[in-house]
Parts: structure tokens; C-alpha cells; sequence
């Protein structure tokens, strides 16, 4: 997982969230509002439906291939080539496809933001 803040009112960019104790809970909560949950691939997306339900004010952004039914929540953005205009920008993307096993959308950044 990785915790990205947006610049200005952009909130958090949660990568491949993991497993949402009450510790990470508390620690992302420190941090500011969760704004976008990332699955990057259609393996990364075991504890997104957790994360939908405790912030649903947050989009679901997911890669091709990731359906509402195995994700367990509605998937707001399907993800491609070009960057959402919330993070245009500050975070770039590439889809990345020939995987047998899933296509994964794979994130830089030049730009260094605030990392956790």
C-alpha cells in the first residue's frame, strides 16, 4: 500500500489498500480525507471493499478486467493510459498489458509528493 497526498484540497490516493485495521485507520485518518482507492490490478483488490465502506466519499478507480462483482464494491473509473484529472498532473500512469495473469496499471510520479 501506499498513501499519496493530493496538493491542495486533493485529499488522499490510497495504492493497493491492505488489510484496514484500526491501526491503519487511525494513522490514514491523521493524514487527511481518503479521496481515491487505487486497485492497480485485478490481484491488489482484496481489502477494497473494506475501504469503500468505512470511506464512502472515496472513488474506486480500478484497472480493466476488475468487476464490481469481484471487487465486492461499485467501481467508479476504470483506469487507462490517462491519468484522472485529480491527480493529472502529480501522478502519471501507463497501462501495462501481456501479463497472463492481469493487466496492471503502474503509477509514477517526477514530482516528489508526500509518501507514507
Amino acid at each position: 500500500m501506499a498513501v499519496v497526498r493530493l496538493p491542495g484540497e486533493g485529499g488522499l490516493w490510497i495504492w493497493s489498500p491492505v488489510a484496514l485495521t484500526q491501526d491503519v485507520r487511525a494513522a490514514v485518518d491523521a493524514l487527511g480525507p481518503v479521496r481515491h482507492l487505487i486497485a492497480p490490478n485485478s490481484l491488489h483488490h482484496m481489502f477494497l471493499a473494506d475501504w469503500a465502506a468505512a470511506y464512502p466519499d472515496a472513488r474506486v478507480h480500478a484497472t480493466t478486467g476488475l468487476t464490481q462483482q469481484i471487487a465486492g464494491t461499485a467501481i467508479h473509473s476504470t483506469m487507462n493510459n490517462e491519468p484522472d484529472p485529480a491527480w493529472a498532473g502529480v501522478i502519471d500512469q501507463v497501462v501495462v498489458s501481456g501479463n497472463r495473469i492481469t493487466t496492471e496499471v503502474v503509477f509514477s510520479t517526477g514530482r516528489r509528493p508526500q509518501c507514507w
